[in-house]
């Protein structure tokens, strides 16, 4: 199966073609988190340029499940290696559970 994206370290996101490109380090910072809305998933995250109630939310309408997982784990993943500046595969057991937001 193949993922319409691949986990990375950085992410670039643009609100609506009048705005500039926004990009960004995934870290802890942001206080990812995901939830669903009306059957869909969506994914939030602090505005670190912005004030501190500030977030960005991007609904993934029509989404399917593996590949909403997949996204969310390979933030976690981002999150992993920029903490501790090593791939979260390097053969330890790796707990990503502390990156979830609470």
């Amino acid at each position: 199966m193949s993922h319409p994206f691949s986990c990375a370290s950085s992410f670039s996101w643009t609100r609506n073609p009048a705005d500039e490109e926004r990009v960004f380090l995934i870290s802890e910072e942001l206080e990812f988190r995901t939830g669903e809305t009306e059957g869909d998933p969506y994914f939030l995250w602090r505005d670190l340029h912005g004030d501190i109630d500030e977030f960005y939310e991007y609904v993934a309408s029509g989404t399917n499940e593996p590949t909403r997982a997949f996204f969310e784990t390979c933030m976690y993943q981002a999150m992993y290696e920029r903490k501790y500046k090593k791939s979260p595969d390097s053969g330890q057991d790796t707990n990503l559970e502390e990156f979830i937001w609470q």
